[in-house]
């Protein structure tokens, strides 16, 4: 207990040693006078912010309209057909030879698929022959009587009446002599009917002389041309059903898609080929809905291929085009309507291309602009710029109008073209500050 009185002095002592030891060591201001405080706030140097230089400029500032779309052949419209077609077979069948390839230039009319018409072409061959037959029957009506016919019925006339003559007077003297009872009765009885007979015959001749030189009625002509008719339109029928087996271009175009080759079936509506003019592309679009107010036919377009990037924002990806329709019926989903634009000819682009379109809806030519690093936001949360005076930064109010890339139109009072202003460092200045140029020593 002893030993332990004696042990506790010697830790105390050198506890507190070691205290004063690490206060020294880490905080030594806690031993500074209050007076060296003093003379270490008034030395104090307050920094100079550097800031880096602008100036206001002018400039042609447009607002836009953008949208996404894909690129596709131009739709029918009132005035002009559609700028693509998918061609479609009409009946089943076989393919029997392909004249067409993705990429080929096709005209309208030409033929892009035959299909097996052996069939077809035997119908059309038999109607062919019904035609003709049914024209030379017409023709050989038309040609009766022939001249000749009626010069043989006119003679028969002539000796029929001849014939009839010689009976008349035969049977005239032979009545006269049995009234002179120079001849029997019976004799004039046969003289009789010899001379009804000759009658008749007379009687029939000419009646076969007017048939013939009345041949052909009007009602045998108009039975024959009947037939003609109907004969052609059989051939009609015949040549259109074989006309099904030639698949042909609807319009004049490149063909972009095309399926079949030699001895494949297929079914009817099978999709052959697509076919779409080139020249004749559109842009079918989606745009914010509340932007269709400012939109209308006519307005100029930039459409740009790919996604957003500067590379995409180089004028040379750019395309002008028009806007052709401005659609009416709002996608609620999405909140966006339809847009269509037209493509100039030779714009080079393609089928289902997703492009990127700005509409131009305003233009704001010759107004003072900004960079918008420029603008900022002052204590009382109005916009404003910093100009640059001498050695000082002052800020000034604003009013922002349109932006454009990495600009932004500005109004307000005192200011002029290739005035100074800050473009760097102006967050957070005061009203008027002291401020240090970029580069200035």
């Amino acid at each position: 207990m002893k030993h332990l009185r004696s042990v506790i002095p010697g830790i105390l002592i050198f506890s507190a040693l070691a205290a004063g030891i690490w206060a020294l060591a880490f905080h030594a201001e806690w031993f500074k006078a209050k007076g060296d405080d003093d003379d270490e706030a008034a030395g104090e140097v307050i920094p100079v912010p550097t800031v880096r230089l602008g100036k206001i400029t002018r400039a042609g500032l447009h607002r836009y309209v953008e949208g996404t779309g894909i690129v596709e052949g131009e739709p029918p419209r009132a005035d002009r057909p559609a700028g693509s077609s998918r061609v479609a077979s009409p009946l089943a069948g076989i393919v029997s030879e392909v004249h067409c390839g993705i990429g080929s230039r096709v005209e309208k009319g030409d033929l892009l698929f035959q299909l097996d018409d052996r069939i077809a072409r035997s119908e059309e061959e038999k109607a062919r022959a019904a035609l003709g037959s049914a024209r030379a029957a017409l023709e050989k009506l038309k040609s009766f009587p022939r001249p000749e016919q009626l010069k043989v019925a006119e003679m028969q006339v002539e000796r029929a009446t001849q014939a009839a003559e010689l009976a008349r007077k035969k049977q005239a003297r032979l009545t006269r002599l049995v009234a002179d009872q120079l001849a029997a009765e019976k004799t004039l009885q046969e003289a009789d009917l010899d001379l009804a007979n000759a009658l008749n015959d007379q009687t029939t001749a000419e009646k076969q002389l007017l048939l013939l030189r009345s041949s052909p009625t009007r009602e045998e002509v108009a039975e024959a041309q009947a037939k003609v008719v109907e004969a052609e339109k059989a051939l009609g029928g015949a040549e259109l059903q074989r006309s099904l087996y030639q698949i042909r271009a609807p319009l004049s175009g490149t063909v972009v898609r095309a399926k079949g080759s030699p001895g494949e079936a297929i079914d009817l509506a099978t999709v052959l080929a697509e076919i779409i003019d080139l020249d004749r592309l559109v842009v079918e679009a989606m745009v914010p809905s509340p932007s269709l107010a400012s939109l209308k036919e006519g307005q100029d377009v930039e459409v740009r291929a790919g996604p957003e990037s500067s590379a995409a924002r180089s004028p040379k990806t750019m395309i002008r085009g028009k806007v052709a329709l401005v659609g009416l019926d709002v996608d609620r989903k999405l909140d966006s309507a339809l847009v269509r634009v037209a493509l100039p000819a030779k714009s080079g682009t393609f089928p289902g291309l997703f492009v990127r379109i700005r509409i131009v809806v305003e233009e704001h030519k010759d107004h003072l602009v900004v960079p918008r690093e420029a603008v900022v936001r002052n204590i009382e949360g109005k916009d404003a710029i910093v100009g640059f005076l001498g050695e000082k930064a002052v800020q000034k109010l604003v009013t922002l109008g349109i932006a454009e890339g990495d600009l932004v139109e500005i109004d307000g009072e005192d200011l002029n073209e290739d005035d100074a202003i800050v473009t760097k460092g102006a967050y957070g200045l005061p009203g008027e500050a002291k401020v240090r140029v970029e580069g200035s020593k």
